[in-house]
């Protein structure tokens, strides 16, 4: 427990023990604290850095399937035989 304890306090005929608690705020950083924060950090940057990745890969494949069906026939045939 946090704080002073009495014990026996007499008033006015009341007998019993009185306690005082006091709630403290931490006005430290523990190591564990900063540690679980970077990778919390690092794991949503990676997260931030793989969902652009995967917009930009999504944007320039529906890129080439609009060039591809706006091309003539010959032109798509000339594509899928050079692949």
């Amino acid at each position: 427990m946090i704080g002073n304890e009495n014990d026996m306090s007499f008033s006015k005929e009341i007998i019993g023990n009185v306690s005082t608690v006091v709630l403290l705020r931490h006005r430290f950083i523990t190591k564990d604290m900063q540690k679980k924060t970077l990778e919390k950090n690092q794991s949503h940057g990676l997260f931030l850095f793989v969902k652009l990745a995967m917009t930009n890969n999504i944007e320039k494949i529906k890129a080439e399937r609009t060039i591809f069906r706006n091309m003539s026939g010959t032109q798509r045939q000339a594509i899928i035989s050079f692949a």
